[in-house]
């Protein structure tokens, strides 16, 4: 419970920071190197792949750094696949396979030129294949610092607490964070203006209200699964819930409580 309602209340902050909230996610990095935003929330390739795009526009200047943060990273691979019935299964077979090669691999993070490198542009991506970060392969690398698989090792997710509630996530997200982000987002310049979540812990109380905790999640869950016009309501409900809980928050903040 403590975990789910310090994640949610995380990203309610972020939200109420945000100087937007992009439906792009390129978008991101591209208003950070831009100057439109201080910092943003991207996967590292699009991060890195602009960092190094602005820097060649602004003749070598570095305007954008992408960090992977030490045990808040998640990572994940990119699938590959062969679709059932494949009108041409051997060259698909074939192409899988060169993929996953030492020769494919190493397109992914040599840099543009190097042995065996892309020709045009730098993917940016990290291989999946371990023995591509042996140091005769990091040398080419574009980001030869870095290692996935150390990261990884870093990052503690219980696939158990969250994964089976993927969907009802997003919706909490969007119902209480989203559509009601006007009233967060005064709610939280309040409490910061008013001495910070420390100087006014009732109105950090009521900034922090989730619709349910964690406890409850398989309840919410099979409610949010039942008929489209249900869910519809439901979401309304959490969405007006949570406005009222930002108000509150407002003058709990301003009344130094």
């Amino acid at each position: 419970d403590a975990g789910w309602r310090d994640g949610l209340t995380l990203i309610k902050r972020m939200a109420g920071n945000a100087r937007s909230v992009s439906d792009g996610a390129s978008e991101i990095p591209r208003n950070v190197a831009r100057g439109d935003a201080v910092a943003g929330v991207c996967i590292d390739f699009y991060g890195r792949t602009e960092a190094e795009w602005s820097a060649w526009r602004s003749g070598g200047r570095e305007r954008l750094v992408y960090v992977s943060p030490v045990g808040g990273t998640s990572i994940s691979a990119d699938p590959i696949g062969l679709l059932r019935g494949a009108p041409h299964r051997a060259d698909a077979i074939a192409f899988i396979r060169y993929v996953l090669s030492v020769e494919g691999q190493q397109l992914w993070n040599y840099r543009v030129g190097s042995p065996g490198g892309p020709q045009r542009y730098a993917l940016r991506r990290w291989p999946v294949r371990r023995d591509l970060y042996a140091p005769e392969h990091r040398r080419h690398f574009s980001d030869p610092d870095e290692n996935p698989f150390t990261i990884a090792a870093a990052f503690d997710y219980r696939g158990a607490w969250t994964g089976p509630y993927f969907n009802l996530i997003r919706h909490t997200i969007r119902a209480v964070i989203l559509d009601p982000r006007p009233e967060l987002r005064e709610a939280w310049a309040t409490i910061i203006a008013a001495g910070g979540p420390a100087a006014v812990p009732e109105a950090m109380a009521a900034f922090a209200w989730l619709p349910f905790d964690h406890r409850d999640a398989d309840a919410a869950k099979a409610i949010y699964a039942a008929a489209p016009e249900r869910r519809l309501e439901l979401r309304r409900e959490w969405t007006r819930a949570a406005q009222r809980a930002y108000r509150r928050a407002v003058a709990l903040a301003r009344a130094g409580r």
